[in-house]
């Protein structure tokens, strides 16, 4: 302890969502940040593949655990309400188990923080272990699920009876809605990363903060030199976030011709080889440096590429995903920088990249290094520490269910602009 009764080098016991490569690779960035300082760090994540990625050192352990269900998808672009909201419900029916078994957890280990991005649960335990938690992201699952059980509710017709569509959502969903917001209204603060900001209402401390980023590490030569790629082409990156490609690429529909290369991340669909003119990347290459190497990054927007290629400097385009609520808030974000091309799935589909292409080749987003990072891992300590208790203001503050989607459309209210898809206004048109 240090001469104010703080821990010199607090145990940190970070929680990471399973769903998706940006919740994990901006946990692992600020892991990384949080050894530099003495911490001793125990990562939990859903997805025991995510450890690969993970730093490696003597003071990190690491441990599997299911607290989070994140979003489960039917393909790259579109998600499957149904699967998730039940995959959640079996969690939260099976809640007070998990929350004892993470208390324990964390007097077994001596914790001192708690870090989630983005689970609720953790804040509770972490609550119940009379320790702080800290919640680091972009956008809460209590938002995103709402938005998919309206989108559920009204699939099934539910918007028919006389409470309406949000009416049936309350009536199945609510209770578990409020209970994970309830759970993040124990956390000491949240810190928001700067980039597709979505609602966040249940935090009683919000910190915004720059967006976090994995470095690059390789020299935009030396990525071509491992890919075989020659300095005249020009390479476009293809990444939907670990999710399988799409037949699109299997197929061949898109052909980049002559001068262009594309690499690709992810799986495969079972039995399917890559096309002429399109390579696999291998599984240790420094990913973002071949983002800075790409004349594009041809994907979805997810919070990980974004980041990459807005840090980068490097064009994104971007085919928008179905019912995923994070979804205009990233795209607001590339937008305000200049630094994204919308091509429609009907266009991805059919091959049809090229124009595309061609037009975010043509824009000239200026680089944005970050150093959230950094920041994010200097806050954690100081709530460790003691910094950042509860104020007697504070008490009572936490909006503790259903306003986030009130808060977007009074947003757009007021006249804020934000690029809005058409089955997010549809879902506007009808609120009560």
């Amino acid at each position: 302890m240090s001469d104010a009764g703080r821990p010199a080098h607090p145990t940190v016991v970070y929680y990471c969502s399973g769903h998706g490569f940006g919740h994990v690779t901006r946990s692992f960035d600020i892991a990384d940040e949080l050894l530099k300082t003495g911490c001793t760090l125990h990562l939990v994540c859903a997805a025991k593949n995510a450890f690969a990625l993970a730093p490696q050192h003597p003071n990190v352990q690491m441990r599997t655990a299911v607290f989070d269900a994140g979003c489960i998808q039917k393909t790259a672009f579109d998600t499957d309400a149904a699967a998730t909201l039940r995959a959640y419900r079996e969690i939260d029916e099976n809640r007070m188990v998990i929350l004892e078994r993470e208390r324990a957890f964390l007097r077994d280990v001596g914790a001192d923080v708690v870090v989630t991005d983005v689970a609720s649960i953790p804040c509770e335990s972490a609550s119940a272990a009379g320790i702080p938690s800290v919640v680091v992201g972009n956008f809460t699952w209590d938002f995103i699920y709402q938005i998919q059980a309206i989108q559920l509710a009204r699939e099934r017709g539910a918007g028919n009876g006389s409470g309406g569509v949000m009416g049936a959502v309350c009536e199945e969903w609510g209770g578990m809605l409020t209970r994970i917001s309830q759970g993040y209204a124990h956390a000491t603060v949240c810190l928001q990363l700067g980039l597709g900001v979505a609602p966040m209402p249940a935090f009683r401390r919000v910190q915004p903060l720059p967006y976090v980023c994995r470095p690059v590490k390789v020299s935009a030569t030396e990525i071509r030199r491992q890919l075989g790629v020659p300095d005249e082409d020009k390479i476009v990156l293809v990444t939907v976030g670990g999710q399988h490609m799409p037949e699109t690429v299997a197929s061949g529909a898109f052909d980049p011709g002559e001068g262009w290369v594309c690499c690709v991340t992810g799986r495969m669909p079972e039995g399917a080889a890559l096309p002429p003119r399109f390579k696999f990347l291998p599984p240790d290459i420094d990913l973002p440096s071949v983002v800075a190497a790409s004349a594009c990054v041809v994907g979805k927007n997810g919070f990980g590429t974004c980041a990459e290629c807005l840090s980068t400097g490097t064009p994104h385009v971007a085919t928008p995903r179905n019912y995923f609520a994070e979804e205009p808030y990233l795209r607001a974000s590339m937008a305000a920088a200049g630094a994204s091309v919308e091509m429609p799935l009907e266009a991805f589909e059919a091959g049809d990249w090229m124009p595309y292409i061609q037009r975010a080749t043509q824009l000239r987003p200026r680089p944005r290094k970050t150093s959230g990072g950094k920041m994010c891992a200097a806050l954690i300590v100081e709530v460790a520490g003691g910094a950042w208790q509860p104020r007697e203001e504070d008490v009572g503050v936490a909006a503790l269910h259903f306003h986030a989607w009130g808060l977007a459309v009074a947003a757009a209210a007021r006249g804020e602009e934000l690029p809005v898809p058409d089955w997010l206004r549809e879902l506007e048109d009808r609120w009560p």
